[in-house]
């Protein structure tokens, strides 16, 4: 899963969990200081085993997904901390 997927869902999970559970009574409200993300992250570089060409680079997120290939490659993984928060402004 690339960072923008997994941002984005859980931003959409929070906020549709916050609301189901305020209309069932509760009062859950996100905090006005944002949403704190703490993130390790894959950035893959692949070159193709018959050719010194990059053919992919990605950066995902740590745990996010499993792919198999039968050609011959040479992959490079490197992984990293990302840190950031989001916050809400209301319109």
């Amino acid at each position: 899963m690339n960072i923008e997927e997994f941002v984005g869902s859980a931003l959409e999970q929070i906020a549709s969990s916050t609301n189901d559970k305020n209309m069932e009574g509760h009062t859950f409200m996100v905090s006005p200081s944002g949403i704190d993300f703490d993130l390790a992250v894959i950035t893959t570089n692949e070159k193709d085993g018959s050719s010194d060409k990059s053919v992919k680079g990605n950066i995902k997120i740590a745990g996010g997904g499993f792919s198999s290939s039968s050609r011959t490659a040479e992959k490079h993984e490197i992984v990293s901390r990302i840190k950031f928060t989001v916050h809400h402004r209301s319109s």
